[in-house]
């Protein structure tokens, strides 16, 4: 009997190590030298090619924004303005044809967000000289017309230590310090009162300032008094072109109507000053409403507060009208 064996387990074949292989970079000098040659040309090239699309495009944008102010779409004209400045922000010129567009929709009751701001950048970048004083000018009054006494305030103040004798400057500092004072202490309001007085002499014709000194010497008599004699003392420091100061004797009533008179003497828009006294007559009561009222249509027919205030008065002249 023949015994067999198991057969042998036999294990794999080994593999030979792998050899390592040393790999060698060779450069291509040439093809490099090619390429970083064809970039030194190719990126000017590309870059002006950049810039010149760049231009075209702003050149559109500035063409349709002067195109649209004069069409007087302000509010377009702004926007193509601003998209302008986007590429091109160093331009000074048309950052101030900007704050122009702006200062035109407020003129035209048309609130402009950001005005201010704008004014601000301006006033920073524009050079010393007449520009940058007419907009720190237009920022103090809008400032003022905003609300923002303490801003009026202090850039009034900076006009007045560059230009003393500034009336706009005078103007806007002697409102904001009155309407931000009340109420006030007396000694507080008859400083303010007198800002009023100063101002009122050298800007006479201006609505809103002769309105609020008259108003404030007929709502603050015993004040004002203190403030006129104020004014009053500073006459010998006053120049010959300067009125003579208010005689504090004089009763404040009777100095308010004449400082109302006045206004409407010196006002460059006749048909505003007509108005405001007729509304100033109808407040206090005094006669010659009517004459005003007739008189401002005569010069503006189509005056729109002017017809509604003449409807109000002849309703309540004839009840059964209505």
């Amino acid at each position: 009997m023949t015994v067999t064996s198991p057969p042998r387990k036999t294990s794999p074949p080994t593999r030979p190590a792998r050899q390592r292989v040393q790999r060698r970079i060779v450069v291509n000098w040439r093809l490099l030298g090619i390429t970083v040659l064809a970039l030194v040309v190719a990126a000017p090239a590309a870059y002006a090619w950049y810039r010149y699309q760049v231009n075209q495009n702003a050149g559109a944008l500035l063409a349709r924004a002067e195109n649209l102010e004069q069409d007087g779409s302000l509010r377009q004209a702004a926007g193509y303005y601003q998209q302008y400045l986007m590429v091109n922000p160093d331009d000074d010129d048309v950052l101030l044809k900007l704050v122009d567009a702006y200062v035109k929709r407020e003129a035209n009751s048309d609130p402009s967000d950001g005005l201010a701001s704008l004014l601000y950048q301006a006033v920073g970048r524009v050079p010393d000289g007449p520009e940058r004083q007419d907009l720190r000018t237009t920022l103090a009054n809008h400032l003022y017309l905003h609300r923002r006494y303490d801003e009026a305030i202090r850039v009034a103040e900076e006009i007045l230590s560059d230009a003393p004798e500034s009336p706009e400057a005078s103007r806007v500092k002697a409102l904001a310090t009155y309407l931000q004072t009340l109420p006030s202490n007396r000694d507080a309001l008859t400083d303010a009162i007198a800002q009023l007085i100063e101002a009122n002499d050298k800007v006479p014709g201006d609505v809103d300032l002769a309105l609020t000194t008259a108003d404030a010497a007929r709502n603050y008599p015993a004040v004002w008094q203190s403030a006129a004699e104020m004014v009053a003392a500073t006459a010998p420091n006053r120049g010959e072109d300067q009125p003579a100061p208010i005689d504090p004797a004089t009763p404040p009533a009777i100095v308010a109507d004449k400082i109302i008179d006045r206004m409407v003497e010196k006002a460059a828009e006749q048909a505003d000053a007509l108005f405001a006294r007729c509304a100033y007559r109808r407040t206090h009561r005094l006669p010659g409403v009517e004459a005003d009222l007739q008189q401002l249509l005569q010069i503006t027919p189509d005056h729109i507060n002017g017809l509604l205030l003449g409807a109000e008065l002849a309703r309540q002249q004839d009840p059964q009208s209505e």
